[in-house]
């Protein structure tokens, strides 16, 4: 069995304290959430989101009870304290614990581990969560956001007097880079321009 524990302290829904009981209805709860240990209908029942783990098989034996005593033992009592089911484990002040990796375990004082079914995930199942885990996070982060729309180009109408410098000059504070407009422009004379030709102004 697995010695790794995930214990809180005082009476957490994880732990099934020396003397404590679970009766019919009540459960453990593993500290994260995903797993369960019921006691309902006369069977002890380890559950998790994909259903059924482990059992003591006790369904219909009118347990009522489910006592870690304060010998060690953790056992399955009718209401007439009849004994359905016991771990038969002796170690005094022991505790129940349902820990995150979905084994129960029953640790003797020293955090010794004296008795679990080894209900532990195995590596492959770990990889499967892990992977499920994934996967749903993906689905659910927001999209990326769009691209922002290309900037319109800038343009100019040509007036009476304009050059393509003089142009050039006013946009770029260059009047040396008017080859740039004609070139965008497809201007192979950059003296023949007229007035109310749009031109496109390159960045």
């Amino acid at each position: 069995m697995r010695h790794e524990r995930s214990h809180r302290d005082g009476d957490s829904v994880d732990t099934l304290t020396s003397g404590a009981s679970l009766t019919d209805g009540q459960q453990l709860t593993s500290p994260n959430g995903k797993y369960t240990l019921t006691l309902a209908n006369g069977n002890l029942e380890l559950a998790g989101p994909g259903g059924p783990v482990w059992a003591t098989n006790t369904a219909g034996s009118g347990a009522v009870r489910a006592d870690m005593q304060a010998d060690g033992n953790l056992v399955l009592y009718t209401d007439s304290n009849g004994v359905v089911w016991a771990s038969n484990t002796g170690d005094p002040d022991s505790t129940l614990v349902l820990q995150d990796d979905r084994n129960i375990v029953v640790y003797a004082p020293g955090h010794k581990p004296v008795w679990s079914p080894n209900t532990f995930l195995t590596e492959d199942e770990l990889a499967a969560e892990k992977a499920a885990e994934e996967a749903a996070a993906a689905a659910a982060a927001p999209p990326p956001p769009a691209p922002p729309p290309p900037a319109a180009p800038r343009t100019y109408v040509v007036v009476p007097g304009d050059t393509l410098s003089g142009i050039a000059e006013q946009f770029y504070g260059d009047a040396g880079r008017y080859p740039q407009i004609a070139q965008a422009n497809g201007i192979d004379n950059p003296d023949l321009i007229q007035p109310g030709q749009e031109l496109v102004i390159p960045d």
